[in-house]
């Protein structure tokens, strides 16, 4: 029998333990497949494996981003009219093939923000869904990262938003109703807030982008969220994976020009997330961009979503 010598033994043992923490730690913001709602593309499956739909009559009405075991985080505006009649749906990726990774559940409870007023463009427009029962994480089924109240995000970052709302204003995404994808670069509020009073709508005061909100799209238009993803995940690439930066809100129209897309910004509300949220995890995130990926490198390609 060969004998191991102790300091190899030693050495074995320290790359177990570096490689059981690189593990634990790596827990969310993780996809086994390489990523891409108006403008947008099909995703691959599996590539978005937080993103949740909340159904109402088969139909999509919002979406929403895992983030533990139990939790999700969405919109306010979704539940304004309740939630008891909302099909949960997790692992989804073809809505009208439902695949076997797919888990269906109900909502136990929404904790909306309490500075949500109830209108178009208020601040506060962020909730959490604790689901009845906890879930079994798998491939397709895993929590996005949550940035801690520090995090910032470089304006020449790009960032993907996921859903399975509107193609277009007024048009249903078509069957199978496949996962969207889009790639959208982020906006700073000033840019944006000069954007939209570039272009004043009836509905909206001036400066309309808060403290609590960032854009991302495109000044020309053509690609955006819209209606039925709100609610869903803009994610950012950051060193611990995939990030929520941002939650879909609101917007004016879908990928009209000079109205790019508004989200509500997570890292502002990550001390609400933590007191709401037993036992949550965050992550810094201070250098966003393709160069703090980690060594496994993502290829992303473009989509496009919409607003309920």
């Amino acid at each position: 029998m060969a004998v191991v010598p102790s300091s190899l033994l030693l050495g074995l043992l320290q790359l177990i333990v570096l490689k059981d923490v690189a593990s634990s730690e790596a827990v969310c913001g993780q996809s086994v497949i390489s990523p891409r709602i108006v403008g947008g593309n099909p995703a691959p499956e599996g590539a978005w494996p937080w993103q949740v739909s909340f159904m109402e009559n088969n139909q999509p009405i919002c979406g929403g981003s895992l983030i533990n075991e139990k939790w999700v985080v969405s919109a306010a505006h979704c539940f304004t009219k309740g939630y008891e009649q909302y099909d949960v749906l997790l692992g989804a990726y073809q809505l009208s093939i439902p695949p076997s990774s797919l888990v269906v559940t109900t909502v136990q409870q929404v904790i909306s923000h309490p500075n949500y007023n109830g209108s178009d463009g208020s601040p506060g427009d962020i909730a959490l869904v604790e689901l009845n029962g906890s879930l079994d994480l798998n491939d397709y089924i895993l929590p996005v990262c949550l940035p801690d109240s520090s995090a910032q995000f470089s304006m020449d970052t790009s960032c993907w938003v996921t859903g399975w709302g509107q193609v277009k204003d007024g048009e249903a995404l078509p069957p199978p109703q496949t996962l969207q994808e889009l790639e959208v670069p982020l906006i700073d509020r000033d840019t944006c807030n000069s954007l939209f009073n570039s272009a004043p709508a009836p509905d909206l005061p001036q400066n309309p982008v808060l403290d609590d909100m960032i854009c991302a799209g495109y000044p020309e238009g053509g690609k955006d969220a819209c209606h039925g993803d709100s609610g869903g995940p803009l994610v950012c690439k950051c060193d611990a994976g995939w990030t929520l930066a941002g939650v879909v809100s609101w917007g004016e129209g879908c990928a009209e020009p000079k109205h790019p897309g508004v989200y509500t910004l997570v890292p502002y509300y990550a001390n609400w997330i933590s007191d709401n949220v037993p036992n949550i995890s965050f992550v810094a995130c201070n250098h966003a961009g393709w160069h703090s990926a980690p060594i496994m490198t993502l290829f992303l390609a473009p989509l496009a979503l919409a607003l309920p």
